[in-house]
């Protein structure tokens, strides 16, 4: 018999320069089988380079460090907004501390962002937004049928 893990997602991207956030953030996924493929990204420079290439293709979910230097987490996903919405691609932002009220009004605001993770990142918070991400996705198709 052959032992088949199933996955609550085929590929996910983490962009987070902290290496202990991303550890735990790792450490979780395990737990779960809650990916079958995770990149990584420290900078946000760097993943909004494969943002902004034409033929690229995006994981099914993104979780955003909201803190990081030069281009905060909240301004990448509004320079790649077009492409998220494009290729469906769910977004979680993870914050280590309470964001000041204009960031977490802006991020509040956006539909691109779906949910708010606290770091360090738990498997129940990956459940959580797991079923978020099913139920809408039920949704949409019982809409459009």
């Amino acid at each position: 018999m052959i032992n088949e893990k199933k996955f609550l997602f085929t590929e996910v991207m983490i962009v987070d320069d902290d290496e202990l956030d991303h550890a735990s953030c790792m450490r979780a996924f395990k737990k779960i089988n809650f990916a079958e493929k995770a990149i990584s990204f420290k900078t946000a420079e760097a993943a909004l380079s494969l943002f902004t290439h034409p033929t690229s293709r995006l994981p099914e979910l993104l979780l955003m460090d909201v803190n990081i230097p030069r281009i905060n987490g909240l301004e990448l996903i509004e320079r790649a907004s077009t492409k998220l919405r494009q290729q469906n691609v769910v977004v979680a932002l993870l914050l280590s501390c309470p964001l000041p009220r204009d960031l977490h009004n802006r991020a509040a605001e956006n539909p691109d962002i779906a949910a708010f993770i606290n770091k360090p990142v738990q498997s129940q918070a990956l459940l959580s937004l797991a079923q978020n991400v099913w139920d809408k996705r039920r949704q949409s198709v019982s809409e459009t049928l």
